[in-house]
């Protein structure tokens, strides 16, 4: 029972313990600045905005409960992903819709339904077509992973001889014994990773009934984010004061410009990269094309570290029917990412987030690790909008100190 409490009361100590020592810091730094200001000249005074380290501290505030809230919460934390997912759905459709609306005057619940049309039978022929296929080719992957392994460990062993005679036995045993152990992992990983999942669907049926409804809520939510997109807009200004409405409308305007062109350049290249990935690897009669196509899809969405996922199943697939093979591959992948770099990407992409690499790294890490692939998807174009806000605060910060500084000609 003692044991019960104190796994109980320890997150929350912890967190009291982490907002106590920030609380301190903060205290020692303002003491830090009000003794040194006693001591410098007045035009080296460091200056205290109060009001603003309010508002700051309040919108750390509320960032923390919400945060909180959606991790504890599981219904607002699953309505606050169906809501993410319904933002960027709305953002890839809004332009097909603007472009009925504008060449022949089709209104925006009909240009919506004409989309979901489109979607709708899209995905039809995909299920007659591409679906049966992709299943079966899954359902083989998971069927013949150990023989796969086998072929794998055949193949390990052969250059293990050249390994051994380039580098010591000892050694080239290290590497061997290094790289069956990984790959066992993974495989194994794998195999519960699947059953698990077969399992949960068979078994949690209150769970598959919750996706059902998230499924059902997302068109819904992208339906109403379209075609009320300007109500939705006047109804937030309505909480914004009157005057800062203007640098509100050049803000949004700033984050939406930003955000369509991520979203619908992002997944213009991801199809881009997932179709021609497929092609060629029907083309080098690599097994498992079509899953392994959707996989670098998915992957090619998230920046830096997509390409490398997309590639590694690809090279390793083609690697066990034969290393030359592997080879083709691996030379098509980085001429895909060169053509996609270079020229797709200049074509649909008319801006960049700004954000430096290492940020992005750092970002899709993080997300990944609380939120999976969803998270890593959604978590750079999030935090690009977060840092366009700070920048737009500084800015304005800046501006009006500026106005302050000058001081009027008599």
């Amino acid at each position: 029972m003692n044991l019960d409490v104190m796994t109980a009361v320890s997150p929350l100590f912890n967190r009291i313990m982490v907002i106590g020592v920030i609380a301190l810091i903060a205290v020692i730094i303002y003491y830090l600045i009000h003794i040194g200001n006693r001591y410098v000249p007045e035009d080296r005074v460091i200056k205290i905005n109060y009001t603003l380290v309010k508002k700051v501290i309040l919108t750390i505030l509320v960032v923390w409960i919400l945060m909180y809230l959606f991790t504890k919460v599981k219904v607002l934390n699953e309505f606050f992903i169906s809501f993410i997912m319904a933002l960027f759905l709305a953002y890839l459709i809004n332009p097909g819709v603007q472009y009925l609306g504008r060449k022949w005057n089709v209104p925006k619940w009909a240009g919506v339904a004409i989309v979901y049309m489109g979607v709708l039978l899209v995905m039809v022929m995909l299920a007659v077509s591409v679906i049966p296929r992709t299943t079966a080719e899954f359902t083989k992957l998971v069927s013949t992973l150990p023989d796969l392994m086998q072929r794998g460990k055949k193949l390990i062993n052969i250059y293990g001889e050249m390994l051994t005679k380039s580098l010591g036995q000892q050694t080239a045993d290290n590497i061997i014994e290094s790289i069956d152990e990984n790959i066992q992992m993974i495989i194994a990983g794998f195999q519960n990773r699947t059953i698990g999942t077969v399992g949960n669907v068979v078994s949690g049926f209150s769970s598959v009934f919750a996706k059902i409804i998230n499924v059902i809520m997302v068109p819904i939510m992208t339906y109403f984010l379209v075609i009320d997109r300007k109500r939705i807009k006047n109804w937030v200004s309505g909480f914004v004061p009157k005057k800062y409405q203007k640098d509100a409308s050049i803000l949004g305007t700033e984050i939406n410009r930003v955000m369509d062109d991520f979203i619908r350049g992002r997944i213009i290249m991801a199809i881009f990269v997932g179709v021609s990935t497929t092609i060629m690897l029907f083309i080098f009669k690599v097994e498992f094309a079509i899953v392994i196509g959707i996989v670098t899809m998915i992957a090619d969405i998230i920046p830096y570290i997509g390409p490398f996922l997309g590639l590694l199943p690809a090279v390793i697939f083609a690697f066990i029917s034969s290393p030359l093979k592997a080879l083709w591959v691996l030379i098509f992948f980085i001429a895909l990412q060169w053509v996609e770099n270079n020229i797709v990407a200049p074509k649909v992409l008319s801006t960049t987030l700004g954000l430096h690499p290492l940020v992005v790294f750092i970002t899709i890490i993080l997300a990944g690790r609380l939120y999976g692939v969803l998270g890593m998807i959604i978590s750079v174009p999030l935090v690009a909008m977060s840092i366009i806000v700070v920048n737009f605060l500084v800015r304005k910060y800046k501006e009006k100190n500026d106005e302050e500084s000058i001081t009027p000609i008599e």
